[in-house]
């Protein structure tokens, strides 16, 4: 049995992010690497790290991955096939993501309810055959109702040939910092509007599934762009422990990508987000850990003024 952990980040943030030499990466990535990796003093631990959208390609892939959100569905189809390869049954699966990459877990996790966690044990990154299992799968869950035949022809995990695979696979835990936007992704300054279908990048439901076991979300009190309003869910499954908290500061002082010296309020929603998770049996590195310097006190910064 091992944890599991995909971390997806936000718009145009890597884990290499730095100003003037300083590092400046978001909580996901420091999330990631804080994790005890492998299996000193209990369970292995995998984890897959994807970066946000609008951080590859030239200045214009770039501006048009991050304004417009490019790139997103292919996040979720890379992180469900990844978790596809590595998952064994009875593995525990954790998923972490901030801004649009929580955006990309919540679907992810979507996706896993009302389809299943393909079974592709064996095959690797340059495998053609896995490819069009995935893409299959996920137009499927885009379009609505599942269509039962393209799912027959595939293999899941934890279900045979007979079963439906929805809600087969449990989620142990998921943990976003503030999904944001009606459609779960901000549309700000209604770029999402010039996009031929916008509503093919809205959530499909809000509700968190009862496949989820453990849920978290940290939201930004003091934003007030309307556009970054906080996406909540709207109900779980009796079985599911959840929680939604507000912490100080607006979007990137939960989420976190301020150099060190500026990030102590977004410290604090990554050191409550790590301390759930400790909870509920993820490890992290202690010598790491107490890298982190939380300061409820720490500066607020105003995104519309860029101080």
């Amino acid at each position: 049995m091992a944890n599991i952990c995909v971390f997806c980040d936000g718009t145009w943030q890597t884990d290499e992010d730095e100003e003037n030499g300083v590092l400046t990466v978001s909580n996901v990535a420091k999330m990631r690497n804080t994790l005890a990796l492998g299996d000193a003093g209990g369970e292995a631990q995998k984890r897959y790290y994807h970066p946000g959208v609008g951080t590859g390609g030239g200045r214009l892939s770039r501006l048009i991955g991050g304004g417009f959100g490019v790139g997103l569905q292919d996040n979720v189809k890379s992180a469900y096939k990844w978790l596809s390869v590595t998952y064994e049954p009875g593995d525990r699966i954790h998923l972490f993501g901030f801004s649009r990459g929580a955006y990309t877990v919540r679907s992810l996790g979507g996706m896993i309810s009302a389809c299943g966690l393909l079974d592709l044990r064996g095959m690797g990154d340059d495998d053609a055959g896995a490819w069009p299992r995935v893409d299959a799968v996920f137009e499927t869950y885009r379009r609505r109702p599942v269509d039962a035949a393209i799912l027959a022809a595939c293999r899941f995990h934890n279900c045979d040939a007979s079963r439906n695979p929805a809600k087969t696979t449990p989620i142990h835990f998921l943990g976003v910092w503030d999904t944001v936007g009606a459609l779960g992704i901000p549309n700000h300054l209604g770029v999402l509007n010039l996009l031929d279908d916008p509503g093919s990048y809205a959530f499909h439901d809000t509700e968190l599934s009862d496949i989820v076991r453990h849920a978290r979300h940290a939201m930004a009190i003091d934003e007030e762009r309307e556009s970054f309003t906080p996406t909540l869910w709207t109900g779980h499954g009796s079985g599911t422990d959840i929680r939604q908290v507000w912490f100080a500061g607006a979007h990137g002082d939960t989420g976190g990508g301020y150099p060190l010296g500026e990030s102590g309020l977004s410290d604090v929603a990554l050191l409550w987000m790590i301390e759930e998770a400790q909870a509920c049996g993820l490890r992290f590195n202690e010598n790491k850990l107490r890298q982190i310097r939380a300061d409820p006190l720490g500066p607020r910064h105003n995104p519309v003024t860029g101080v």
